[in-house]
């Protein structure tokens, strides 16, 4: 059983990266600096004995800068592989696509994997994409930039599915 799934067209790197969501978080990351440069500068000239508030500017400050690198880091992880072919066989599963904007191919191993169907529910409209977690623990999103309609989404997740009950 040769099963395969796929799509023609490939998004740049530099366009599954999100770049409004990433230039939010930059602004976000500048008012972080302005607040710990400020705080760190009255602390500094009050030598440590400095109000309370700033001590909390400064402490909303470190948040907020945690805050944004840890979206940045995020969404820049979600762009890096761009898968847009499945190849489904009775006892492995070909994933090909791009690691950042060069070609790439793994292969899973179909009783050594977990597969779930997940959705984003914090975008409109809510994203639906394929989770594939093999059995080194490393995680593969399918549709995370919703590149694939749900339909096809819900058909991959069945084929695999049927596909992992037949190799038991």
């Amino acid at each position: 059983m040769n099963n395969i799934k796929s799509k023609t067209t490939y998004i740049p790197f530099i366009d599954r990266l999100d770049i409004f969501i990433i230039l939010i978080y930059l602004g976000l990351l500048c008012l972080a600096g302005i607040l710990i440069a400020f705080s760190s500068y009255e602390i500094g000239i009050n030598h440590g004995k400095a109000m309370t508030s700033i001590y909390v500017v400064f402490l909303i400050g470190c948040c907020c800068l945690l805050l944004s690198l840890y979206a940045i880091i995020k969404k820049y992880q979600k762009a890096i592989i761009f898968i847009n072919e499945i190849l489904i066989n009775n006892k492995t599963i070909i994933l090909k696509g791009l690691r950042y904007n060069t070609p790439w191919e793994k292969t899973l191993t179909i009783k050594n994997i977990d597969i779930s169907l997940k959705e984003q529910t914090n975008r409109r409209p809510y994203i639906y994409y394929l989770e594939f977690l093999d059995e080194d623990d490393t995680k593969y999103n399918i549709n995370t930039a919703f590149y694939w309609s749900y339909s096809e989404i819900l058909a991959t997740y069945t084929d695999i599915k049927n596909a992992k009950n037949k190799s038991f």
